[in-house]
C-alpha cells in the first residue's frame, strides 16, 4: 500500500516564479545575490526542513549538506548555493495554483506598474549553477500564497510517497515524514531599510528589465468572504525569520 504525506513547502524572501508558454509547471528560483552590486543588498539562503524520519539523514543533514540536525528531526543547511530539489511524488495531475486571494496574488514582473519592459527571463537562471541559489520545478501539488507583514510568502503543499526517500537537495536523499515542513528562505542577513536594494535583484534575471526600479505595493489585505489575502498559518512560523518587507516579497512571471 502506498502511504502519502501531505508536504509543505514554504518559499520566504527572494524567490521568483516563472510560468514557461504552454506549459502547466512553475520553475521556481532563488537566486544566487553577491555584494557585487553597490546598489543592491546580498542575501542568504537557508534551507530548513522539520521532519526527518530516514535513519541516515542525521548524516547526511551533517555530513553532505554541511547543516545542523537537533534531536527532534530538523535540519538546517546554511548559505544553499548552486542546489537543485527534487521530490519523488506519485501524483500525477498538474500543479494547481490557488488564485483567490492567493498566489496569482504576488507581485508580477509584467505588471504595468513594476516592470512592462521585461520580455523573459535570462536562461541561464534555469540551468546555470552560478546563478541560483535553489531550482526546482513544481509539475504537482497546490501553489498558495499568505502574507508575512508586508510581504508575500508562497507555500506548496504535495503528496508525496512515504518510507523511502522522497525528497533530494542535489545527490543527498533524504526522508520526509507525513506533515513535514519545509523552509526555503532568501533574506538579507542583516536589516536594509532601502526597497530597491531587495527588489530590485529580481530585474538581473529578466531581458530588457535592466532599468526598471519599481517596487510593488503594500498587499491590500480584505478578511471578507472570501478573502483578498490572509496571513500565513501557524507552521510557518516555527523557527523562521521575518520577511516583513514588501520589496522582498516573491514574485511572479510573467
Amino acid at each position: 500500500m502506498i502511504i502519502e504525506a501531505a508536504v509543505t513547502v514554504y518559499f520566504v524572501g527572494l524567490v521568483n516564479f516563472y510560468k514557461p508558454t504552454l506549459s502547466h509547471r512553475r520553475e521556481v528560483i532563488v537566486p544566487l545575490t553577491s555584494s557585487g552590486h553597490s546598489s543592491l543588498v546580498a542575501h542568504q539562503t537557508t534551507i530548513t526542513i522539520v521532519g526527518l524520519v530516514g535513519k541516515e539523514d542525521d548524516k547526511a543533514c551533517r555530513d553532505d549538506l554541511h547543516g545542523t540536525w537537533d534531536p527532534v528531526g530538523t535540519c538546517t543547511v546554511p548559505n544553499v548555493s548552486g542546489q537543485v530539489i527534487t521530490f519523488t511524488t506519485t501524483s500525477s495531475g498538474p500543479a494547481d495554483v490557488a488564485t483567490t486571494g492567493g498566489f496569482d496574488g504576488i507581485p508580477s514582473i509584467t505588471a504595468p506598474a513594476l516592470c512592462p519592459s521585461a520580455k523573459d527571463i535570462d536562461p541561464s537562471f534555469l540551468k546555470d549553477p552560478a546563478k541560483y541559489a535553489v531550482r526546482l520545478t513544481i509539475e504537482h501539488g497546490t501553489l498558495d500564497a499568505c502574507i508575512n507583514g508586508k510581504a508575500w510568502v508562497s507555500f506548496l503543499t504535495t503528496d508525496l510517497t512515504t518510507g523511502t526517500p522522497n525528497f533530494a537537495i542535489g545527490t543527498t536523499s533524504l526522508t520526509l515524514s507525513p506533515d513535514a515542513v519545509v523552509k526555503i528562505v532568501n533574506i538579507p542577513s542583516g536589516a536594509d531599510t532601502r526597497p530597491l536594494a531587495h527588489f530590485g535583484w529580481y530585474y538581473q534575471m529578466y531581458v530588457g528589465a535592466e532599468k526598471c526600479t519599481d517596487i510593488p505595493a503594500e498587499p491590500a489585505c480584505s478578511m471578507k468572504d472570501p478573502p483578498t489575502c490572509r496571513h500565513c498559518p501557524p507552521t510557518f512560523a516555527r523557527g523562521i525569520g521575518a520577511s516583513g518587507d514588501v520589496a522582498c516579497s516573491n514574485t511572479g512571471y510573467p
